[in-house]
């Protein structure tokens, strides 16, 4: 994808294609290392995918480079480099936000997803939590982190 050189490995399997994305600073292995690889390996194609910048993909120094759009395209190459035309994706972090935008722009390419501690997707729904974070601090402050650590209620009581 426009000279990039996206690293992804195709593990093989006979079944359909599962596409993992790991968390933005993880490389490819944490998705190998994960265990899902051995649960879905008999009934599965499984194929690991570096994000550009991380792990073996190629590292521009352009900070443009890393527009979310560029990301989905830098998916899309992965298919269709690999003669898929649609794949479960299973991300973690930023792969699960990856995989949402891979929903989004290219529905066509997606049969399923599988998105675990994915971001907000919209910069503007981070601030939605400062009033949460707030409260949490002023708990911390009044009570320690006890009632922060044992799952105390943050917020209006």
């Amino acid at each position: 994808m426009d000279g990039v050189r996206i690293y992804f490995e195709d593990a093989g399997g006979s079944g359909p294609p599962v596409v993992f994305y790991a968390g933005l600073m993880d490389p490819l292995e944490w998705s190998q290392a994960s265990g899902l690889a051995g649960a879905l390996g008999g009934e599965f194609r499984l194929i690991y995918a570096d994000h550009r910048g991380h792990g073996r993909s190629d590292k521009p120094h352009d900070a443009g480079a890393y527009a979310l759009r560029t990301r989905v395209a830098d998916a899309v190459a992965v298919l269709d480099a690999l003669d898929i035309e649609r794949a479960h994706f299973i991300g973690f972090s930023w792969g699960a936000r990856l995989g949402f935008a891979v929903g989004e722009h290219a529905p066509q390419r997606v049969t399923s997803l599988v998105l675990c501690g994915n971001q907000p997707y919209t910069w503007e729904w981070n601030w939605t939590f400062v009033p949460l974070l707030t409260s949490a601090l002023a708990l911390a402050r009044r009570n320690g982190m006890q009632g922060v650590r044992g799952g105390g209620r943050v917020g209006p009581r």
